[in-house]
């Protein structure tokens, strides 16, 4: 028996198994689906048949899918179809509630229960939305295209309304029939236009919001505030979120031409000064800094760490005590408050301190070793997508904050940012604001 040296070397391998391949390549899939989706967008579609019975029902199916794809079996369809028949009353009742709701009808109807979209529809991106509403034209395997005449057009009778949009196309021959087709604007709710590239969305979409923003003033019932009822005409108006750049056209068709406003988003050259961290009138000031810190969250993909933080550095802001006489003149200058106490102290927010604000956050979660990294990390991030707002950025001049007078003359950085751009004299606008003079908005981004 003896001693010796000794050294031990082990070796480990995972394999996996056909399913569980099977299974983590569907969740790499439905992952990139999701992040797409987060991108460009997803929607909820569906397709529904209400049939008397299950024959009829599995007949509709396939004439359905077969009207599409071309023809097919019962053991091909790709939509799952439900029968109303064997379902329990509250089922019933529910599922008829969601086809209520997302129905073609054009009629406004109250719905009794919350509809569950995702117990029945689908999540599709746009792109393969787009796919889904133009048939397939180039032949693959698996699919065959079937070269036919355009499709009928077919619309309800009283499609003639007062929205114009054009005249129906006859599927044969492709010529234009004098039959009109538009919308009443009584009947528009929610309104999704998709289809391929240069099919015509935005110009059917222009069409549609001059045809909307020309009709005669609509007479409304407004309650007041001390409780009465009063009859008044408001115009029909419209605000346009242009990416594209290609909306300013418009303002050729917008009668009378003083209703058009622009506004840019992205030049600041243009003059425009907007404050989105300004509380709209008669919105508490909770629900706002709740939106707002959802809303960049989003928009930047910072998920429910980084709407925290946005949200504590909004907080940290709106807690600031500000002379109430800023806003409200002969009020004592010695009284002070809170965006809380006083919303209209909101003006003196902006992009640009939000962002000032993280930075220092950043600062003192660095300081702070009981914070942990994973604070800090979170921080840093946030930072980095507020970093479009930092002082000298393009976007610090039109994303801005007012400014007292008596502050520009006792404190030097904000009478140099003010001069720079960055701060104005009770100029910066909320988007309620935009309407003001106008009724027809484009705001390009």
């Amino acid at each position: 028996m003896g001693i010796a040296p000794m050294m031990s070397v082990s070796y480990q391998k995972k394999l996996f198994d056909e399913v569980a391949r099977n299974l983590a390549g569907i969740l790499s899939t439905q992952r990139n689906r999701f992040t797409l989706a987060r991108q460009e967008g997803a929607w909820q579609t569906h397709m529904y048949l209400l049939a008397p019975d299950e024959v009829t029902k599995e007949v509709g199916a396939s004439s359905a899918v077969a009207s599409f794809w071309g023809p097919a079996s019962k053991g091909d369809l790709p939509t799952k179809f439900h029968a109303l028949l064997g379902m329990e009353p509250q089922e019933e009742r529910h599922l008829l509630d969601h086809v209520r709701t997302l129905s073609g009808c054009r009629v406004i109807e109250p719905s009794e229960l919350t509809p569950e979209i995702f117990h029945y529809s689908t999540v599709l991106t746009t792109s393969e939305l787009a796919v889904l509403v133009h048939p397939p034209r180039v032949d693959l395997p698996g699919i065959q295209c079937m070269y036919e005449p355009i499709p009928p057009f077919r619309v309800p009778v009283d499609a003639a309304g007062r929205l114009h949009l054009g005249h129906l196309v006859w599927g044969e021959d492709g010529e234009a029939k004098e039959q009109r087709f538009g919308f009443d604007p009584e009947t528009i709710a929610h309104t999704m236009i998709v289809g391929a590239t240069r099919s015509g969305k935005t110009v059917g979409a222009e069409r549609l919001l001059v045809n909307w923003v020309n009709q005669p003033p609509a007479r409304v019932v407004v309650h007041e505030r001390d409780g009465s009822l009063a009859e008044t005409e408001v115009p029909y108006g419209a605000f346009v979120l242009d990416w594209k750049r290609t909306w300013r056209a418009i303002h050729h068709h917008v009668q009378p031409a003083s209703r058009f406003g622009f506004v840019s988003l992205w030049d600041p050259e243009m003059g425009f000064k907007y404050n989105p961290l300004r509380v709209p009138s008669g919105v508490p000031f909770a629900m706002h800094r709740d939106r707002f810190a959802e809303t960049i969250a989003l928009a930047f993909s910072l998920g429910l760490r980084g709407k925290g933080i946005i949200r504590e550095a909004l907080g940290r802001l709106y807690s600031a005590r500000m002379p109430v006489h800023w806003v409200r003149p002969g009020t004592d200058p010695l009284q002070v408050a809170t965006v809380a106490e006083v919303p209209e102290l909101s003006r003196f927010v902006g992009m640009t301190d939000l962002y000032q604000e993280v930075v220092r956050m950043a600062e003192d979660a660095g300081k702070d070793s009981r914070g942990g990294a994973s604070r800090r990390d979170g921080i840093e991030v946030v930072r980095n997508r507020l970093q479009y707002w930092a002082p000298g950025e393009p976007l610090a001049r039109i994303y801005v904050a007012d400014v007292a007078e008596e502050e520009l003359e006792r404190d030097p950085v904000k009478r140099e940012r003010c001069n720079a751009g960055e701060l104005c004299v009770e100029g910066a606008v909320h988007l309620e604001e935009l309407f003001s003079g106008h009724k027809v908005v484009c705001a390009e981004g």
